[in-house]
């Protein structure tokens, strides 16, 4: 640990001022590919602190709740991190990708946050292999953007659960909470995927729709 403390201060003393613009932009690159891997390395030791329950030795009730409470991490972050970390066990192509540093943490949260274990699970059932998918999936990861990425995954979500019944309620990127003030007035906070956001937009509608007085 000393000597990635050591590096990390070289990198930091660089001036930057001296740098042509081609190696002003390698550094760039280098370090986006550093980056990558890190998280990709963070997110396999939240694993295996997770799989160990490290978490307990401080009392936090879940890695999250670590990852929140002594690394301040966002609440999105750290269910996500940890999330990550559980469903790349099951997609090796995904997992190398991230850990070379092709792919970002992004990339594996699109990627893992679609695969959930339910389709998963169905996907088997229905003969359809993991494996090619994780490596289709992976491939793609390296040559497009995150969200070029997350356009290509509901199209195998579709063909393993076309009606989205399988979507897991406890899915880390779903959240919502509702707060009253003071004054009555209540307070929505929430994170939803596609799905979750229909379900919403639809019981939402049909609620103000069935107040309305008739005409």
């Amino acid at each position: 640990m000393s000597e990635l403390r050591s590096a990390l201060d070289d990198l930091a003393g660089i001036d930057l001022d001296e740098l042509s613009p081609d190696a002003l932009l390698d550094l760039v690159g280098e370090l986006s590919t550093a980056a990558n891997r890190v998280a990709a390395v963070l997110t396999t030791a939240v694993r295996a602190a997770d799989r160990r329950e490290a978490h307990r030795r401080d009392g936090a009730v879940s890695m999250a709740s670590w990852l929140l409470g002594i690394c301040r991490l966002a609440p999105a972050d750290a269910t996500a991190i940890v999330a990550t970390g559980r469903r790349l066990e099951q997609l090796p192509s995904t997992a190398a990708a991230f850990a070379a540093g092709r792919i970002t943490a992004t990339h594996a949260w699109v990627i893992t946050g679609a695969m959930t274990p339910r389709r998963v699970a169905k996907a088997v059932d229905a003969g359809i292999e993991i494996a090619d998918t994780d490596r289709i999936l992976a491939d793609l990861a390296r040559e497009t953007a995150p969200h070029e990425t997350a356009r290509a995954v509901p199209r195998w979500v579709a063909g393993v659960d076309p009606d989205g019944a399988l979507d897991d309620a406890a899915d880390t990127r779903r959240r919502l909470t509702m707060a009253a003030g003071l004054d009555g007035r209540v307070h929505l906070r929430g994170n939803l995927d596609a799905v979750g956001g229909e379900y919403l937009h639809t019981a939402l509608a049909a609620l103000m729709n069935g107040d309305r007085p008739d005409r």
